[in-house]
């Protein structure tokens, strides 16, 4: 996953990526992550600052007890470019206090993409 884009305030440190096919470093999907700093170790904020280590791995790297919380699976319809996009959200709780960690949400890119990342055809206009 690389980075793109990173926002730091006083109390959360928010991280936009891409994860990309390792084969084709064609994109996979966007995340973003609404990380809340005060809850976390500092030493794990400093981590995610300074490596490329995705945050799931830092949080099992630190021990922390976590909980998936208030998944949803969300679809987008974007009619001018004709694309599905499907992803998902959640929030990732302390397991013992429930209080959050961090606000997490993933977006595919669109469906016909995801097609040619699979069946490796080619650009999109082969198979339309």
């Amino acid at each position: 996953m690389q980075a793109a884009k990173v926002v730091e305030t006083e109390e959360t440190y928010m991280r936009a990526s891409v994860l990309r096919q390792t084969a084709s470093n064609k994109k996979i999907l966007d995340a973003s992550l609404k990380v809340m700093k005060r809850a976390l170790p500092a030493a794990l904020i400093d981590d995610l600052r300074s490596t490329s280590k995705m945050f799931g791995q830092l949080l099992l790297d630190y021990g922390m007890d976590v909980a998936v919380r208030e998944r949803r699976q969300i679809t987008l319809y974007d009619q001018a470019a004709q694309d599905v996009r499907m992803g998902r959200q959640h929030r990732i709780a302390d397991g013992t206090t429930q209080k959050t960690l961090c606000l997490v949400n993933e977006l595919l890119v669109p469906e016909q993409d995801l097609w040619l990342l699979k069946s490796n055809v080619g650009p999109r206009e082969q198979v339309r």
